[in-house]
């Protein structure tokens, strides 16, 4: 079992839990969304690349900011496979 910890530390926050519930980030440009689908895959994916076994017979606790980075390359997508909130889809009537 992994348990993965975001801990506070300077230039690095999570959120409270009021605002923007499951973000933790370093810069508008890097963060993740920790209730989105595919994050924590990608800290999975992180981990294991860490050297992380899951076979392991005890917990072990990771920092979530060392896996960090890592993730949140494996989450960007190209802007040509990115989805885009319905409010800015065009559908095919759209297009001339």
């Amino acid at each position: 079992m992994l348990r993965i910890v975001f801990r506070d530390s300077p230039g690095r926050w999570k959120s409270d839990g009021l605002a923007l519930s499951g973000f933790v980030f370093t810069s508008r440009e890097e963060w993740l969304n920790l209730n989105e689908p595919g994050a924590v895959r990608a800290l999975l994916d992180a981990a294991l690349a860490a050297g992380w076994d899951p076979a392991a017979p005890k917990v072990t606790e990771a920092d979530g900011w060392n896996l960090f980075h890592a993730a949140v390359a494996a989450r960007r997508l190209p802007p040509s496979r990115q989805v885009r909130p319905a409010s800015q889809q065009v559908s095919a009537r759209d297009v001339p």
